[in-house]
């Protein structure tokens, strides 16, 4: 769904709401998996642990970054991924958005994701679709995760990409998270005084709404085994888990064994093929 001006909608996913499925399943398989994520830190912070399970298990696997930042940032996710035992790691060249509105600053040298025309993202995701020639893809939540305009702009540009490539072998996921977190998140956000249904630097990016309009989880997959090797990695983001929101950071500095309560387990929504296709467990 676009704006007028061609910029990605974020409320609603874009290869339809698929329903909840009876049971999630506790695995999936694959023979090449690629990850599609905004930022250097999400591959850790959002996919780490499942990530690093794909890559103990021998799959294939690539993480692409949309808005790689500058040469340190990209380090740390060259480093970040060597932990997770990830050596396909490719970038784009689109610049970081501020989350809200009143912390909007000018783009730098790169244009910002939250501005681009979803079309041109898509097209460059499908560039490295096809040439991975992944199996699986997965990227961020239709609704950002904990609400960054950059990770649904990502999400939004990479259902474009795979539908329109149109091939039903690839499977794509979306991350998802446990609903009391995410209301959790939403209720800290309101107690701050922000407006959840202006959010990103145009203030186009409706959160509240895109959590209603977001698919259910079809796959709950356990990583808890990960975890530590999921916490190895994200030592490489300390300044960036310093600056992140509340919840993040106490999730973040909490031992692994309370991670587990809430990390031990990934959940992911397919939207592509459809949930009448079969997913194989693992």
């Amino acid at each position: 769904v676009l704006s007028a001006e061609g910029h990605p909608q974020y409320d609603r996913v874009v290869a339809g709401r698929p329903e909840s499925r009876s049971g999630a399943k506790s695995g999936l398989k694959a023979r090449r998996v690629l990850g599609v994520f905004a930022h250097p830190d999400d591959e850790t912070l959002l996919a780490g642990a499942l990530l690093a399970r794909y890559t103990a298990a021998g799959v294939d696997t690539g993480v692409l970054c949309a808005a790689p930042g500058g040469d340190k940032s990209k380090q740390k996710l060259t480093d970040a991924c060597r932990v997770l035992g990830i050596g396909n790691v490719a970038t784009l060249r689109y610049h970081g958005s501020p989350m809200w509105p009143e912390t909007r600053r000018e783009p730098q040298s790169s244009l910002r994701l939250a501005d681009a025309h979803v079309d041109d993202i898509a097209a460059r995701i499908a560039g490295h679709i096809t040439a991975f020639e992944p199996d699986t893809v997965i990227t961020h939540s239709t609704y950002g995760d904990y609400g960054h305009v950059d990770h649904a702009a990502v999400c939004a540009a990479t259902i474009r990409a795979v539908v329109q490539e149109n091939t039903r072998s690839t499977r794509l996921y979306c991350l998802d998270w446990p609903r009391r977190l995410v209301r959790l998140n939403l209720r800290l956000m309101r107690l701050a005084g922000r407006d959840i249904t202006r959010m990103g630097p145009n203030g186009e990016f409706d959160l509240a709404e895109a959590v209603a309009n977001a698919p259910s989880a079809t796959e709950a997959i356990d990583v808890a085994a990960f975890l530590k090797t999921r916490k190895a990695a994200s030592r490489f983001y300390s300044d960036e888990i310093s600056l992140g929101p509340p919840p993040l950071k106490a999730l973040e500095n909490a031992p692994v064994l309370l991670q587990r309560l809430v990390l031990g387990r990934v959940r992911l929504a397919q939207v592509y093929p459809g949930t009448d296709s079969r997913s194989a467990q693992a």
